[in-house]
């Protein structure tokens, strides 16, 4: 696949991602039913499944190094803190409060995620 292939691909699987993980955490907070359902808990593992491996393509093709490229060893501890407030907040915080408040950080972290991409600042 072509380097615009790929990054369009992955662009698609971030935007379907943080849709998905958006709609997820507002289901969560007003209690709906649809969350049980087997495709609300497949489907999300297919798209980051896409989109981790879209990433590693992209890395390949690249040759960038997240030990090199400051900006982009910052966007994968970023992306190590989304999954681990995500999970937080969607699954294993015990209040409501606290699972919004981890659903907020993730998706603070994911905004960060694509600001860093966008810009590749020089840090």
């Amino acid at each position: 696949m072509s380097y615009s292939g790929l990054k369009l691909l992955h662009i698609l699987c971030v935007v379907i991602s943080i849709t998905g993980f958006s709609l997820r955490a507002g289901a969560m907070v007003f209690a709906a039913q649809h969350l049980s359902k087997p495709w609300v808990k497949r489907l999300p593992h297919i798209v980051d499944t896409l989109l981790l491996l879209s990433g590693l393509g992209l890395l390949s093709i690249t040759g960038l190094s997240p030990f090199q490229v400051p900006w982009l060893g910052l966007k994968l501890l970023l992306l190590l803190a989304y999954i681990v407030f995500g999970a937080l907040g969607l699954r294993y915080a015990p209040k409501r409060y606290q699972r919004l408040l981890c659903c907020a950080v993730a998706l603070a972290c994911a905004a960060t995620m694509a600001w860093l991409a966008l810009t590749k600042p020089a840090l």
